[in-house]
């Protein structure tokens, strides 16, 4: 129980368990709510999880995570496909909203995949792999300054700014389409380390 507090506090959430024995992360949005399996939740690393959690549950969350992104990157894309000609006020703090959803989801999801991390997990399994860690590392980097750049931009522009909340809206389709294709290489990289382990376990 003290390793289950000491992740909340670290992670700077509140943390809730679920009838299912799985913890919730809490952030101030809602939206950005992140669920993980007990054993995960209570791990000091990632190492120790490699002890604790069945890789299929590992398997499990991180496709579970992806379809969380997913779903809420729909949610995005419907908003920008439809930019009103006039009166954008409503409909841009509508794309705000939704768009900050997504960000504070991707930066717990990324915090969770980086703390003590899984991908030198993986390198360690499968140290010919460490140059694909090393790249979906820096991707996350990269996204994180994508993400915040897009943010200030969004919080800026005003509903008479035409040209602007273009760009925006071309920025953040980008953005999705850079965090799916990142989001399947760790889709492939994972399954390929922990294959055995989730053919051969229960």
């Amino acid at each position: 129980m003290l390793a289950y507090f000491s992740r909340c506090a670290l992670w700077h959430t509140s943390c809730t368990r679920n009838t299912g024995g799985g913890v919730r992360l809490l952030t101030a949005n809602a939206a950005s709510q992140v669920e993980l399996p007990i054993a995960i939740a209570t791990a000091a690393t990632w190492n120790e999880v490699e002890d604790t959690v069945n890789p299929k549950q590992l398997a499990q969350w991180m496709h579970d995570e992806h379809d969380r992104v997913h779903d809420l990157a729909v949610t995005l894309r419907e908003t920008i496909a439809k930019v009103p000609l006039s009166h954008r006020g409503d409909w841009l703090e509508a794309l705000r909203g939704r768009y900050e959803h997504l960000r504070a989801h991707l930066h717990k999801h990324m915090a969770l995949e980086e703390r003590d991390g899984y991908l030198p997990t993986v390198a360690a399994r499968r140290p010919s792999l460490s140059k694909e860690v090393d790249r979906l590392r820096h991707e996350h980097e990269e996204l994180t300054q994508i993400m915040d750049g897009i943010r200030r931009d969004l919080l800026e522009v005003r509903e008479t700014d035409p040209l602007m909340i273009q760009d925006c809206c071309c920025r953040i389709e980008n953005l999705v389409s850079s965090i799916e294709r990142h989001e399947q290489d760790e889709n492939l990289i994972v399954l390929s380390v922990f294959t055995d382990d989730i053919g051969t376990k229960d």
